[in-house]
């Protein structure tokens, strides 16, 4: 049997073994401000097994323009500039539940795309 190797996620400068930290259900979730003032929050999800590792592994990410939040601090809707989307949908066309948890947790007022 071949050795799982790990998934590491590398945003900003910093490495992060998410092997263990992504499931189905319960993303990675992984927020921060760049230089111009843009909050990136992503998502990491996907499936894990001893036998076969990660699999169905998707991500997302959506930006935030930091001084829009800050002028409307009551406003879930103020800053959003749109993201990307990867391997968020199962063989039946839904979203994986990761997909939804992850929006949930980061507030993300949006819905996953439909296939």
């Amino acid at each position: 049997m071949r050795k799982q190797e790990n998934s590491i996620f590398t945003a900003n400068e910093e490495k992060i073994d998410i092997t263990n930290l992504i499931s189905y259900d319960i993303p990675f979730t992984y927020t921060y401000t760049d230089k111009l003032g843009i909050i990136h929050h992503i998502v990491v999800g996907g499936e894990f097994s001893k036998e076969q590792g990660l699999k169905n592994v998707g991500s997302a990410e959506y930006l935030r323009y930091k001084a829009a939040m800050d002028a409307e601090p009551d406003s879930t809707d103020a800053g959003w500039m749109g993201g990307c989307i990867t391997n968020y949908l199962n063989k039946h066309g839904e979203a994986y539940p990761w997909v939804t948890k992850g929006y949930e947790m980061l507030g993300i007022p949006l819905t996953p795309p439909e296939a």
